[in-house]
């Protein structure tokens, strides 16, 4: 889902531990870099959302003075998009056009802000940010 469109540039997601864009990691190699270890769990044809990547951790120390460290991480997966691609598609469109663009996507939703409101979006693609994200869902009440 692309949940959003901002003419400031935004820093792309990296890893920590390494630096890297875990986008730009794919296939992976399961001996490399965190980042690309974890680039060997996202499925073919599959991308991660810029949604934040919640990690959890545990430390145990064990007799011996050795320490165990058990964690795991979780995203959120969508279908992969050439999100360069897209932001020439959307340089100097109007905002209706640059939203059919958006339309003809994997997503269920897009919206396009801009700050100042301006008639077209900004001329260079390099000015245009996408957040390719997922929309959390409140949990089902149980009755």
């Amino acid at each position: 889902m692309a949940s959003g469109l901002d003419r400031h540039q935004q820093t792309p997601f990296v890893t920590p531990d390494d630096g890297k864009n875990l986008n730009r990691c794919f296939p992976g190699n399961p001996s490399g870099t965190f980042t690309d270890r974890l680039a060997v769990k996202v499925p073919k044809g599959d991308q991660l959302t810029t949604n934040k990547v919640v990690a959890t951790y545990a430390v145990t120390a064990s007799p011996g003075g050795h320490l165990d460290f058990n964690g795991s991480a979780n995203g959120y997966i969508a279908p992969s998009i050439d999100v360069e691609k897209i932001k020439g598609q959307l340089a100097g469109k109007p905002a209706t056009q640059a939203h059919d663009v958006l339309t003809r996507l994997p997503v269920q939703r897009s919206v396009i802000s801009q700050s100042p409101p301006l008639p077209l979006m900004p001329l260079s693609a390099s000015r245009i940010s996408i957040d390719y994200g997922v929309e959390a869902q409140a949990p089902a009440r149980s009755s």
